[in-house]
């Protein structure tokens, strides 16, 4: 017969089951990495309409090599929407609020949810390759965030902020300026990202015993790919007995 899960268990088995502790750290620390590599910027004033160079696409690279696509994003909507709600989270002045939304750096902010959901699913599929095939890939998917990021960075020059067609052009001409910085980030993640990977498998590996150990406790019950089985003989093993 088998025990009836009080309510703590029931948590514990939605909870830890599915958003371990250690998934929860790694969301909150990549949630830092992003803001504090967007507050490294360096500011190109010799030419004007330059958006400042910051570390946010390494970071939103790195979310969805680590997290996943769904996860990677969620770190970097979080982002997203703390900026909006007014926390000075962004690279540029006035650094967080409504207002930002018709800044020209917006527009990559949004693209890097998409960077980090096509990293989260293509990485995956090369993380075991050569040193080349992940940087080629890591790089391909820097596209959705330039697509998206570029598109709105000219619609707001041109339609809201009124620049003239020379900034216009500045502007489209110095993409190629981002890349190649972005491209050299990317060199360092594609060697780092093997490292990290294996460092927090040997973590999960030594807190998954853990969490079992209280789920079972909790529960009376053992948990075997996800599902559970009751801990107490069966009516036929105490027959056999």
């Amino acid at each position: 017969m088998e025990k009836n899960i009080n309510p703590f268990a029931l948590a514990i088995k939605t909870g830890v089951r599915k958003i371990p502790t250690r998934d929860i750290v790694l969301i909150a620390v990549m949630l830092a990495s992003v803001i504090v590599g967007g507050k490294l910027s360096i500011s190109i004033t010799a030419i004007p309409g330059l958006l400042p160079m910051t570390l946010q696409t390494f970071f939103a690279a790195a979310c969805g090599a680590l997290l996943g696509a769904k996860r990677g994003a969620i770190v970097q909507a979080i982002y997203l929407a703390m900026g909006v709600l007014g926390l000075p989270v962004f690279a540029s002045a006035p650094f967080g609020g409504f207002t930002y939304v018709f800044m020209p750096s917006f527009g990559f902010i949004i693209g890097f949810i998409a960077q980090a959901i096509v990293t989260g699913i293509f990485y995956p599929k090369v993380q075991n390759r050569n040193y080349f095939i992940r940087l080629s890939v890591l790089t391909a998917c820097l596209l959705p965030a330039y697509i998206i990021g570029a598109s709105y960075e000219m619609l707001i020059l041109w339609l809201y902020l009124k620049r003239s067609a020379a900034v216009l052009t500045g502007a489209a001409l110095s993409l190629p300026l981002y890349l190649l910085g972005d491209f050299i980030t990317l060199l360092v993640l594609t060697a780092a990202l093997p490292l990290v990977q294996k460092s927090i498998n040997f973590k999960k590996q030594r807190s998954a015993p853990v969490e079992e150990a209280v789920f079972e406790a909790a529960t009376g019950k053992t948990v075997d790919d996800g599902t559970m089985t009751s801990i107490e003989p069966t009516t036929e093993e105490v027959i056999e007995k």
